[in-house]
């Protein structure tokens, strides 16, 4: 409505002029007064005059006037049209059994108007989106010329960690999405920006498959609750930057797990290059949320000369176009390490995650970063408590952390913080030139 009065107005400006817009407020307009819907007025109340506007006045109305529609124009010409795709897989049917049985389980079932649950409560979800810069469309069918940039949502990884705490265990649920956006036409990727929810709960140990799919179903498809998916995603979608274009990306290209920390991986996460993913998309998730930027999704094992696998709940299925990254990201883990202090009273843990980080531009063989990097987690357990804490899952909540302050340090760059976790002598250098490197991927 606003950016249509905008065009209007402004257009009126070019052809009308100035002048005759001064000419508006000058010489007598005449108005009715307006009374309440019960009252009738009379055949002979007289119409009221009202005095000439002053010159000081006209100038004030039109300093405010011109710039208000400049403004409402150029959000009229900022908008942009979203094609919405609906609900999707990223990866193959092999992968998407094994990454995210529970979304899986879902994906046949309809709801009282046929449609895909899935979808259903996506879609109840975006009604809450509010933003005056983008129009969603959900008829991909009007997408059939001219450019059109499609919006998806784009299932990454679905998990579910099991924390001994005493005479019971801590579940700690949580789900990855992208908002993935691609042009419909050319089936290419734009940009892609993660969003996640967790979920922890204490119970009785030893939960089956089943249970655990009970609680990925109110992640998935209860509105109200505190970690819906689908409103992580929306708030996402809610406060992202998004171009129809980027004249720069950025992607994490590789994960390496060195012997000593794959020793620790558990098994079912060595399979078809599990824990890898996981690692990557952990840390795609911290460098986008705490930078704020859009990076080309990592997908080893669903990328084929550069194409994207994604598979949509409606049945649709797409191999999407992956544009090659212009700076890349790979990740060397070295190790997970452990160690305990005891205490007359505590039990003291540190769980160590210990990584390499190289950020470079591959066609110019420039390196930005080229680091180790570690980071220490401490656990402090009382004695009397008998709690035995998971191995993995301090290792995991340690290198979480690490990823964290990582994607942080790049714009804060503290000294201490720095110190902690790496030995590299001109580590502030170059991070300073990873933070260049987002810009231009921005």
């Amino acid at each position: 409505m606003f950016r249509v009065i905008g065009l209007v107005v402004l257009v009126f400006i070019v052809v009308v002029g100035f002048r005759p817009i001064k000419s508006l407020f000058e010489g007598t307009v005449t108005t009715r007064r307006l009374l309440p819907k019960a009252t009738t007025m009379a055949k002979t109340d007289p119409i009221r005059p009202i005095p000439p506007v002053r010159p000081s006045i006209q100038r004030l109305l039109l300093k405010l006037f011109v710039p208000l529609a400049f403004c409402l124009a150029y959000t009229a010409a900022g908008a942009q049209d979203l094609y919405f795709a609906g609900f999707s897989f990223a990866g193959d049917n092999i992968q998407n059994r094994q990454r995210y049985p529970a979304a899986e389980a879902l994906q046949n079932e309809k709801d009282k108007d046929g449609v895909n649950v899935l979808d259903a409560a996506l879609r109840k979800q975006l009604k809450e989106l509010t933003r005056s810069d983008i129009t969603l469309k959900y008829d991909l069918g009007d997408s059939g010329s001219g450019n059109a940039t499609a919006l998806a949502f784009a299932l990454d990884q679905e998990s579910v960690e099991d924390d001994k705490m005493g005479s019971q265990d801590l579940y700690i649920y949580r789900v990855i999405a992208n908002v993935l956006v691609f042009d419909f036409q050319t089936k290419t990727v734009v940009a892609d920006f993660p969003a996640m929810v967790q979920y922890q709960d204490l119970g009785v140990p030893g939960r089956t498959d089943e249970e655990n799919r009970a609680v990925f179903r109110r992640i998935y498809l209860e509105p109200g609750f505190g970690a819906n998916i689908f409103a992580e995603w929306v708030r996402r979608l809610s406060v992202t930057q998004i171009n129809k274009s980027y004249s720069s990306h950025l992607a994490v290209r590789s994960v390496t797990i060195a012997p000593e920390a794959e020793a620790l991986v558990p098994d079912a996460l060595k399979k078809n290059d599990a824990y890898a993913t996981q690692v990557a998309q952990t840390f795609e998730y911290s460098l986008a949320s705490i930078q704020n930027i859009g990076l080309l999704p990592y997908t080893p094992g669903q990328a084929i000369a550069g194409k994207m696998v994604t598979r949509f709940a409606n049945g649709d299925s797409y191999d999407l176009t992956l544009p090659k990254p212009d700076f890349t990201i790979d990740i060397r883990l070295r190790a997970f390490r452990t160690a305990k202090v005891e205490t007359n009273a505590t039990d003291q843990y540190v769980f160590g995650s210990f990584i390499t980080l190289e950020v470079q531009q591959p066609d110019l063989q420039k390196i930005y970063v080229n680091a180790d990097f570690k980071n220490l987690n401490y656990v402090v357990l009382d004695k009397s408590a008998a709690i035995l804490p998971d191995p993995w899952q301090g290792y995991q909540t340690s290198l979480r952390e690490l990823f964290n302050v990582l994607a942080e340090q790049i714009s804060k760059r503290d000294a201490q913080a720095l110190a902690e976790m790496t030995k590299a002598p001109d580590i502030d250098t170059q991070l300073a030139g990873f933070k260049e490197v987002i810009k231009k991927c921005m």
